[in-house]
């Protein structure tokens, strides 16, 4: 993943509040919705932000936000399109961190009240930490 997807990603959460969610007890990140290869447009990654919301792309939340999120992606990624492998989820040391810093960061607000959640949805928040947690000392035990 490149830097500027990172940034890309955390500009999302922090300006306008799309940080992922719990959807039917699962957690959902943008990287869930996104192809592997081919092209990325602009288009595609909003209806991937607005899916892992448990938006429909469609909505008419969905369609308030959608210049914004275009716009940052544009700022970020350099243009409208990109090539999807620059974004696709690999499982190295620093991919397994960064998604255990926004399972980390969901679960901090499920606790805290700013994120709507139930109990269950803390648990599961909580399992995929430490599995989280687990893959990346498998991976850092073998280097």
């Amino acid at each position: 993943m490149t830097a500027a997807y990172d940034k890309l990603l955390k500009d999302i959460c922090i300006r306008l509040g799309f940080c992922g969610s719990v959807v039917g007890g699962q957690p959902m990140q943008v990287d869930q919705f996104l192809s592997q290869s081919g092209t990325l447009t602009d288009e595609d990654f909003a209806d991937a932000v607005f899916k892992a919301e448990g938006l429909d792309p469609d909505s008419l939340e969905a369609r308030r936000f959608r210049p914004s999120v275009r716009d940052a992606f544009v700022w970020h990624m350099g243009g409208t399109e990109v090539d999807a492998s620059l974004v696709s989820r690999m499982d190295t040391e620093e991919d397994l961190r960064l998604d255990r810093e926004h399972v980390a960061h969901l679960l901090h607000e499920c606790r805290d009240g700013r994120h709507p959640a139930t109990q269950e949805n803390e648990s599961v928040l909580q399992r995929e930490l430490e599995e989280l947690d687990a893959k990346i000392a498998r991976l850092t035990s073998r280097a």
